[in-house]
Parts: structure tokens; C-alpha cells; sequence
């Protein structure tokens, strides 16, 4: 079923067309084989075989578990090679709400994230102009939100989390709408990621589409209030 055609999320607005996703998968095999390719020349000069490699691949990932750069969670399950985790610095939300909800207009960004270790982790918010910005909606510029994604594509890093702010306040009021679900299973096209609605008084919804994202909020000055929703506590 089509959007109606008077659409008041700006997330409509910003969907990226399917030139844009073939380019982005484009780029990213090519960021793959780079990777893999620097990969190749590191055990080279080790002195490490790819037979040595493939015959430890048990330590490997243990190593993996125990590397002090990045900690997963406790209560990680194997699902996580099928379900990808985001995990969000309390102070980075801080920042993305007081971003969102700076003005009564609706305000929206990206949330730029790096993979340490199989696991994504926000390291920035990604701003882009406004084509239409009112209370009840807004509208961000098509060019300028997708230059935003290849950038950072060619900087080895991606599109984490897509927030935007909804008018009201109290967990009621970060529910999504029939569009934002829409909106992101095409974002989803290119790459899984998070969404988060916050409402004005400092609660956030964690949503997703079709592909889910398992969202960890890292530090002080949150609770969670209940699956997938947390509350700032200083905003």
C-alpha cells in the first residue's frame, strides 16, 4: 500500500532511490575487498599462512572476545551474527537529543558508527540542511544526506542511527508512525540501522523495520524504561 500522498515525516522525504543503493553496494564490495586485501598483506609480513590462520580460527575469535577495545554485553547471544549491535555512548544521546529537540520544530541526523570487532559503536552525529522544517514534520536535502552516507562509506564507517524528534512528551510519544517504518525498510535496502525517536522530555525509542538492531546505551545519565526505550536522566 502506498504513503498517502500528503506525507508529515520528514523520513519520507529523505528516502534514498534505488540508484543510490546500487551505488552504496557498489562501494562497499570495494571497501570489502580493500579490507581484505590489506588483511592478506598484515599476515604476510607476520609471516602468518592462510592455512596457519583458517587451522586457528577458534582462538581468533576468542581473542576477539577478550580484546580490552571493545567489551559485548553479557547477555549477547549468538543471534548477534544474524542481529547487528549498536552500541550509543550515553553522552553522544545527550547530544543527539538536545540536537533533535534544540528548537520546536521537528530536528533529524544521522549517527555515524564504526566497527570495532563485529560490533558497530556511534562515534558522531552527522548533520544535513533542511529542505522543510515545521513542528509536525521536516524534510532534509536529498543530496546532501546521501554525499553524507559515501562519505563516510569511503572513511570505512556508516550510517548507525537515523533520529529524529516527535512532538509530545512520555514514552507515548516516540512510538513510530506507518511512515517511518516505510522509510526505513528503504533505508534498511543499504545497510541495517537503528532508528530513534525522541520525544521532548528525553525518552527514546529504539525501531527498525525488517532488519533489527541491538541497541546498547554505554555510561550514566540513562535508564531503560522498558525493551528498546530509555530515558535521559540529566538533559
Amino acid at each position: 500500500m502506498n504513503p498517502p500522498p500528503v506525507v508529515w515525516n520528514w523520513l519520507r522525504h529523505s528516502s534514498p532511490n534505488e540508484k543510490l543503493h546500487r551505488a552504496l553496494r557498489r562501494l562497499e564490495a570495494r571497501l570489502r575487498r580493500s579490507r581484505r586485501n590489506r588483511a592478506r598483506s598484515r599476515r604476510k609480513l607476520l609471516g602468518v599462512g592462510r592455512d596457519h590462520v583458517d587451522g586457528h580460527r577458534g582462538d581468533t575469535q576468542q581473542l576477539k572476545a577478550d580484546s580490552p577495545s571493545i567489551s559485548v554485553p553479557r547477555d549477547a547471544s549468538p543471534r548477534l551474527t544474524s542481529e547487528p549491535t549498536l552500541i550509543v555512548p550515553s553522552l553522544l544521546l545527550r547530544d543527539s537529543f538536545r540536537l533533535a529537540t534544540e528548537r520546536p520544530e521537528e530536528g533529524m541526523h544521522f549517527m555515524a558508527s564504526i566497527e570495532i570487532d563485529g560490533v558497530s559503536v556511534a562515534v558522531k552525529i552527522v548533520e544535513f540542511p533542511y529542505t522543510r522544517r515545521t513542528v509536525v514534520g521536516a524534510a532534509g536535502d536529498h543530496r546532501a544526506t546521501h554525499r553524507a552516507v559515501i562519505e563516510l562509506l569511503e572513511l570505512g564507517h556508516r550510517i548507525g542511527g537515523l533520529f529524529h524528534s516527535h512532538p509530545g512528551e512520555g514514552v507515548a510519544a516516540t512510538h513510530p508512525s506507518r511512515i517511518d517504518f516505510l522509510t526505513h525498510r528503504q533505508w534498511e535496502m543499504a545497510a541495517p540501522l537503528a532508528g530513534g525517536i525522541f520525544s521532548r522530555d528525553g525518552f527514546v525509542r529504539w525501531y527498525w523495520a525488517d532488519r533489527p538492531v541491538r541497541v546498547r546505551v554505554i555510561g550514566d545519565g540513562v535508564e531503560e524504561v522498558e525493551p528498546n526505550v530509555w530515558r535521559l536522566l540529566t538533559h
